[in-house]
């Protein structure tokens, strides 16, 4: 399918949030045509911000959501939280019809994009909803990122990240990812440490831990529940492992990003 066709696409089917982007909207605009010409506009327009995202530039998109956050709001509501709500909503279609149109994998936009949506709708201060929001671009921005870096991997390391990032939720052996790349061991282990200067276990074990930051933040999930559902043999040894990894506990991570 051409960039065309997937950006289209998601575009009509952004349409499926309609109803529920309106469970918290407070005026009568039509939300269907509103997020279609919020996309077009920000694209035709260049806005800074999303120029810096589609280039995967956490440090410049860090830099520029200080301004932003101040800057981005469109008028909506008399109401400032709604109004940011909704503001906010329509940046992160934005965002996300902006990388349907360079051709990314739709499934893993809209498993990006509907988690903040559903926590945009339920935060009640302004301070929530900007933590939100940062953590929600800057994970927009880091997606862009490791994908400009995939791109640049030989098909056979290709092939081994998309298995590892599809199955993060169950054990992952050196031997499968030998499978889906018809490379030796030895082989696999050569190509990660050029590519990532780790081992592929390494590599697995920062996946793992980066996707466990964000049930931290996004969800109520119990730390056990967590440990669990990415595959580490216990929560003792999760807590450890996220702990050197981060320099702070799960628990203490969570509190500092806590969104509830």
């Amino acid at each position: 399918m051409s960039n065309t066709g997937i950006s289209q696409k998601f575009l009509f089917e952004s349409n499926q949030y309609s109803d529920f982007l309106r469970q918290f909207s407070p005026t009568s605009i039509d939300l269907d045509h509103s997020i279609q010409q919020s996309c077009l506009m920000k694209f035709k327009k260049n806005d800074t911000l999303y120029k810096l995202v589609l280039n995967g530039d956490l440090d410049a998109v860090t830099h520029e959501l200080d301004y932003e956050s101040s800057n981005m709001l469109s008028i909506y509501s008399k109401n400032p939280i709604d109004n940011r709500r909704i503001s906010m909503t329509n940046s992160l279609h934005t965002i996300a019809y902006l990388l349907s149109m360079q051709g990314m994998d739709q499934d893993r936009i809209c498993s990006l994009l509907i988690p903040y949506l559903q926590l945009l709708s339920s935060l009640k201060t302004v301070n929530e909803l900007n933590r939100l929001y940062r953590y929600a671009i800057l994970s927009f921005t880091r997606f862009k990122k490791n994908h400009n870096e995939y791109l640049t991997l030989n098909e056979p390391t290709r092939d081994c990240i998309h298995y590892i990032s599809n199955h993060l939720h169950e054990p992952i052996t050196l031997s499968q990812l030998s499978a889906i790349s018809n490379l030796s061991l030895r082989q696999i282990n050569r190509n990660f440490h050029a590519a990532f200067q780790c081992s592929p276990g390494n590599y697995i074990l920062s996946e793992r831990l980066e996707a466990s930051k964000t049930l931290l933040i996004t969800t109520t999930q119990s730390i056990v529940d967590i440990a669990s559902a990415l595959s580490f043999c216990s929560e003792s040894y999760y807590i450890k492992l996220f702990k050197n990894y981060t320099g702070i506990s799960p628990k203490q991570f969570r509190q500092i990003h806590k969104l509830f």
